[in-house]
Parts: C-alpha cells; sequence; structure tokens
C-alpha cells in the first residue's frame, strides 16, 4: 500500500537544507558574504528584488526559497517537522 513512499525521500540536500543554504555552499566567502547581507538587509532587498537579482546573476532558485529562507520557515529553521 505504502511501496509510493519511497518516491518522497528527501533530497540529497537532506533534511535541514534549503536551496539557499545549498547556493551558499556553492558560493566562495566574498559571494556568500554579499549573499547573507542582502538577506539581511529587508530594507534594502524586497524578496522579490533579490530573486530578480539572483537570476539575473545566473542563479536559479525559486521566489518562494528566498521567501521561505529570510522568513526563516525553510527546512534550515524547521528541521524538527
Amino acid at each position: 500500500m505504502l511501496e509510493s513512499l519511497e518516491k518522497y525521500r528527501n533530497s540529497p540536500g537532506g533534511k535541514g537544507s534549503c536551496r539557499i543554504k545549498s547556493l551558499r555552499a556553492e558560493l566562495g566567502e566574498e559571494d556568500a558574504r554579499i549573499l547573507d547581507n542582502a538577506l539581511a538587509d529587508t530594507e534594502g532587498f524586497t524578496t522579490n528584488a533579490l530573486h530578480r537579482g539572483l537570476r539575473d546573476a545566473g542563479i536559479v532558485l525559486s521566489y518562494h526559497a528566498v521567501y521561505r529562507h529570510r522568513n526563516k520557515i525553510c527546512a534550515c529553521e524547521s528541521n524538527d517537522a
């Protein structure tokens, strides 16, 4: 009955990992710092502007990935679920 459950297994990033966290791991030190500062600067960067800027820089991720990470509702923060 539950044979299809296997397809819902966590991705290679695993529990406690979101797309922003995975992206940070791929960036150099300076780019990671710039990303961290932009994510923290909610007055200077709207989520939409940050998403567009990342997309224009060639980084493919969803608006919702940025939104969830900024609002601490991503897998990084909610790994108790």
